[in-house]
């Protein structure tokens, strides 16, 4: 805001110059090919020219150390592991690598799998204490926006109730 002018525009008329955003910055972000095929691969659907740009930045892969680095600081294995083999690029990955991310796919399976378990335990006892609960985020989140609860790594679960409820829900989970 121009004070002298009281809008958007300096006392030229010109528009007021913003700081590069992160559009702008992008560039300087992918100078790495780690960073790009993070990027490539950070989607829930893998179409054919996606699956052809992840083969072409696996093959100038250099430094899968730090890929899996970002990958595991981004919580991106299980993703990476299911679209690297969807595109077909497990044929560049080396072996080790492919091993790896797998090893996070069935680690976020078996975690879901428990999380999943307390789940319908926490919401079956509310729904006998007649208590109305709306799950959110974690699962809920992996299943319909992702497709693949494993794609969508959560540690907890997240539950709304009324407020009025709260005394019978903390009744009911050190039940």
């Amino acid at each position: 805001m121009d004070p002298a002018t009281g809008n958007g525009r300096g006392a030229a008329g010109g528009l007021a110059q913003r700081r590069p955003g992160l559009i702008e910055s992008a560039p300087a972000m992918l100078e790495t090919n780690e960073t790009a095929l993070l990027l490539a691969c950070a989607r829930t659907r893998i179409e054919d020219l996606d699956a052809e740009r992840i083969r072409s930045l696996c093959g100038q892969q250099r430094d899968w150390p730090a890929f899996l680095n970002s990958a595991s600081a981004n919580r991106m294995g299980p993703m990476l592991f299911r679209n690297l083999r969807e595109c077909a690029a497990d044929a560049v990955v080396p072996p080790d690598v492919l091993a790896r991310l797998k090893r996070s796919y069935g680690m976020q399976v078996s975690r879901n799998d428990r999380l999943e378990e307390a789940t319908r335990a926490v919401l079956g006892a509310f729904e006998k204490a007649g208590i109305e609960a709306l799950l959110l985020r974690g699962a809920l989140v992996g299943e319909v926006v992702y497709g693949d609860p494993a794609l969508r790594p959560y540690t907890d679960l997240d539950v709304l109730i009324r407020k009025d409820d709260l005394p019978r829900a903390k009744e009911q989970l050190k039940a």
